[in-house]
């Protein structure tokens, strides 16, 4: 697991791919290697395998925060809007503290035109960053508030 994604943060998916394989046939019920597979399967365009996978994790650990973030993304993207805007909701109720969840919320409100509950959660997502420390989420904010011209 742990070289699988070292694999796929150096840009090597398909080496992800087949050592996260790999892990699993070891251990088939890791939901962390589950949604770790998931990212590598999206890394490399394969959206159908991510989003079984995504939904593999949840199944095998309910409270993966972590696999409710990406699958609520990955629905957004695939243009699920409701069925996204509930994983995010349920990822926020699960650890209300995790800004990437948070943060994937807000995405999916904002995607959805959902704009006044956006922004009301780009406020807490703002401070939560903030507090946390998280100049990367701050960064992502700033340039999706600015895409949408929601600057506040």
């Amino acid at each position: 697991n742990n070289l699988g994604n070292l694999l796929r943060e150096s840009g090597e998916v398909a080496g992800a791919v087949q050592m996260l394989e790999e892990a699993l046939k070891l251990e088939p019920n890791d939901a962390e290697t589950m949604n770790n597979l998931a990212l590598a399967y999206e890394d490399a365009g394969r959206k159908p395998d991510a989003l079984r996978f995504y939904q593999s994790a949840i199944k095998a650990n309910p409270r993966n925060v972590e696999a409710h973030v990406n699958l609520g993304i990955l629905l957004m993207e695939l243009g699920q809007k409701e069925e996204a805007l509930t994983v995010c909701r349920q990822a926020t109720l699960l650890k209300p503290d995790f800004v990437e969840a948070q943060f994937a919320l807000f995405y999916t409100l904002a995607e959805s035109g959902k704009m006044a509950e956006a922004k009301a959660t780009a406020s807490l997502v703002m401070q939560m960053a903030q507090q946390q420390n998280r100049p990367d989420i701050m960064r992502s904010l700033e340039a999706e508030l600015s895409r949408r011209g929601l600057l506040f």
